[in-house]
């Protein structure tokens, strides 16, 4: 591995512990610290697509921050038991034809631009909430952060799985016109090392079968991958090489937390289709 790349990995696994320690220790302190870090992380991710589509003012950006906070927050409500579910459609219609008539009276950007803000938007936003939503994934019907902790550390399990196997042996590319540094070794080492982190989870926590916690894992590695590679197709779509440089070493929060976007709904899929069973 070249000097440059020792560089930057080391930069990586700087700012990537610290990543970690904030992102845990939100997770593990509150209900509501976990909701706060959440709604940073699409504050500042919507924020991240306003640059990357290149929108021309903030009307538009301003009303999408608000809005994916008051999808995270009732979702939250509703999830916890506080209000009916209902609330969430009649949230929804309203948000919805707030955002028809918001583009009619900020009319300086295309249909094209701000219908590709508001569905990034509300892809953010509803990712989120499910993930969150996680958290009162369990029987007793209060908060418990096990499940969110989990599927963190399975999808970082992935992602440095596949970094550095790709970066070390890697050969064969995965979606070169997309991501031209992503592989297949590191594809499948990735998928391998999640399932052993499943395993591992399993063993330790008792919680689900075991047949449980492979799918779930299976999942969590191919989520993240589609999510990674989704967001590199819109940056490439926009010649952005990172949706932002707020984590030295990782680019910005769309970098960092796509893959996210994409396990957390799957994972709580996974969870209501099996109980529903």
């Amino acid at each position: 591995m070249s000097t440059s790349k020792m560089s930057n990995l080391l930069k990586r696994t700087i700012f990537g512990l610290i990543l970690v320690t904030i992102v845990s220790g939100s997770i593990l302190l509150s209900e509501y610290s976990m909701l706060g870090l959440v709604m940073l992380i699409y504050v500042l991710g919507t924020v991240e697509l306003h640059k990357l589509i290149a929108l021309k003012g903030n009307t538009i950006t301003l009303f999408s921050s608000l809005a994916g906070i008051l999808i995270i927050g009732v979702t939250y409500l509703a999830t916890a038991g506080l209000i009916p579910l209902y609330a969430l459609a009649v949230m929804l219609i309203v948000l919805l034809t707030l955002a028809i008539f918001i583009y009619v009276i900020a009319g300086k950007n295309s249909y094209t631009s701000v219908a590709s803000m508001f569905f990034g938007s509300l892809w953010i936003a509803v990712s989120l909430s499910l993930y969150a939503a996680l958290g009162w994934q369990n029987e007793t019907g209060v908060y418990d952060p096990t499940m969110l902790l989990i599927v963190i550390i399975l999808i970082w399990v992935n992602d440095i799985g596949a970094f550095l196997v790709g970066s070390f042996i890697g050969k064969n590319p995965l979606a070169p016109s997309i991501s031209p540094g992503k592989t297949w070794e590191g594809f499948i080492s990735g998928i391998v090392l999640t399932m052993i982190g499943g395993i591992l989870v399993y063993r330790i926590t008792l919680t689900y079968s075991l047949y449980h916690w492979i799918i779930l894992s299976i999942l969590i590695s191919l989520g993240a991958t589609i999510g990674d590679l989704f967001e590199s197709k819109i940056k490439r779509e926009y010649g952005a090489k990172d949706s932002g440089n707020i984590i030295p070493g990782h680019g910005g929060i769309l970098d960092r937390f796509d893959s996210l976007f994409f396990s957390a709904p799957l994972v709580y899929l996974v969870l209501i289709i099996t109980e529903m069973i």
